[in-house]
Parts: structure tokens; C-alpha cells; sequence
């Protein structure tokens, strides 16, 4: 077992994985198998949960008068066993199973958990870093093109401005722009009002967007 660690299962990797049509066949295989896995164990224990406080104080009750009915018509007929509860023993062999059943499906979600990360190790051979570097080259040149199409129309609108006499001639891309930060969504979890801005050059507006590509890269800096 490549993981040991159940929280790298649970949460940490498992639960915040690419869709599987992002993912080797095999990997996507078993991500279903563990989705399955754990639609049963939910189903298994919203059935267990029929069987508990209120719920089970209630069946139970139902149960023991279906007993006192078939023990009063015994003693009526003369025929069976007075002291027999078929329906509470019914009751309580539904309760075993459902917990049972509970108690199997959990080890094996999380196992099935740990297979799929030891799917992902042995997938690691280096070809999903080489398909995101292909991604991050392609995206390099788009942010090349646009910061090109950025200079051309400033300078364009830079000998617009001068003929009309409305600024200066300046067709430096290193122009500042503002951010309203509280403008995205994101950012309100922090409090930020429409007060909070960053001042950037556009050369570092697009860098930036071209780091998202690569989180890791970019909180490393």
C-alpha cells in the first residue's frame, strides 16, 4: 500500500480529483467503482438510521403487537408457540444487517480509496507532466499574442488620443491599470469593499493569468 494515510484518501486527493474524463481509463475505472462504493455505504446507512431513537421505539412497538396478535390466535387455536416473537426477532435480524453492512462498507470504500491512489502512482511516468508543459507552451504563446494585440491597439489608440489632443503620445504596454478586487466573486470572503484595488502593468496582469495554469509554480514564488 503506496498510502497510508487515510486523510489523503478521504479528502486531500480523492475527494478533489480531475473528472474522469481527464483520467486513465484504469484510474477512471476504479474512481467509479468508488463511487459506487460509497453510494451503497450512504444507502446502507440512511437504512440504519430507520432503526435508531424514535425509529426503532416505533417499529419495535409495531412489531410487538404483530407478536401479541399471533400468540393471542395460538392460544385461541391452540396451535404454536405462545412465547415466539417472529416479528421483533425480524425486526432485530434487519437491524444486525443493516449495521453489518455499514461496518463491510466502510474499510472497503476506504480501500478502494487507496487503490486508486496506487492506480496514480504507477500512472506517474511522467507523461501528465508532459501534456501539462504542452498546455503551459500553448498558453505561453497566446499570452505572447495577446500582449502583442495589447501594444498594437495602445499604440493605435495612443495616436488617436494625440490627434484629438486628448493625452500626450505614449504607447507603453508598462501602462498601469487598476483591479478592483472586490469585483470578483472570491474576494468577499475576506471583506474586501470597493475600495480595495491593486495597481499592475498590463505585462504583469497577463503573467499572473498565465501562473494560474500552474498553481504550484506559482505559490512557490
Amino acid at each position: 500500500m503506496l498510502y497510508r494515510d487515510p486523510s489523503l484518501a478521504r479528502v486531500g486527493l480523492i475527494d478533489h480529483r480531475p473528472p474522469n474524463d481527464r483520467l486513465p481509463a484504469a484510474i477512471a475505472a476504479k474512481v467509479d467503482e468508488y463511487e459506487e462504493t460509497r453510494r451503497r455505504l450512504a444507502d446502507a446507512e440512511k437504512t440504519l438510521r430507520g432503526f435508531a431513537g424514535y425509529y426503532w421505539t416505533e417499529r419495535s412497538e409495531a412489531a410487538a403487537k404483530e407478536d401479541a396478535r399471533a400468540a393471542q390466535e395460538a392460544a385461541r387455536t391452540g396451535h404454536g408457540d405462545l412465547a415466539a416473537t417472529p416479528h421483533h426477532d425480524a425486526l432485530v435480524r434487519e437491524r444486525q444487517q443493516a449495521q453489518a453492512t455499514v461496518d463491510a462498507l466502510k474499510p472497503l470504500v476506504m480501500a478502494i480509496g487507496f487503490e486508486v491512489l496506487d492506480l496514480a502512482a504507477e500512472a506517474n511516468d511522467g507523461t501528465p507532466d508532459a501534456e501539462a508543459e504542452a498546455a503551459r507552451k500553448k498558453l505561453a504563446k497566446a499570452a505572447d499574442a495577446l500582449q502583442a494585440a495589447l501594444s498594437e491597439a495602445i499604440a493605435a489608440q495612443a495616436v488617436a488620443d494625440w490627434i484629438a489632443q486628448r493625452a500626450a503620445y505614449d504607447r507603453s504596454i508598462d501602462r498601469t491599470v487598476q483591479l478592483d478586487l472586490a469585483a470578483f466573486p472570491a474576494t468577499h470572503r475576506y471583506g474586501l469593499s470597493a475600495s480595495d484595488r491593486v495597481t499592475v502593468t498590463l505585462p504583469e496582469l497577463i503573467a499572473t493569468l498565465v501562473s494560474a495554469a500552474d498553481p504550484a509554480r506559482a505559490l512557490a514564488h
